[in-house]
């Protein structure tokens, strides 16, 4: 999973803002790429609870240095 993570944020399937982990997860679902211990394919909902896990860890979001405007008084 880290791999498709890792080449959908380099730009290998697309646009990253585009090609989202949920289209991912239905991709991978449909090629029963991932397994479970016991050899079952596993589910796309689960495939793209646990890439979201792995994004939020392997790339969390950037902080942005956000000043609200405030006017003087």
């Amino acid at each position: 999973m880290k791999l498709l993570l890792k080449l959908r944020e380099e730009g290998c399937f697309g646009n990253k803002n585009i090609i989202t982990i949920k289209a991912l997860a239905n991709w991978a679902a449909k090629g029963e790429f991932f397994l479970s211990n016991q050899g079952n394919p596993l589910a796309e909902k689960t495939i793209e609870e646990e890439m979201g896990e792995i994004q939020r860890e392997e790339y969390p979001p950037k902080q942005q240095n956000k000043r609200k405007n405030k006017m003087p008084r």
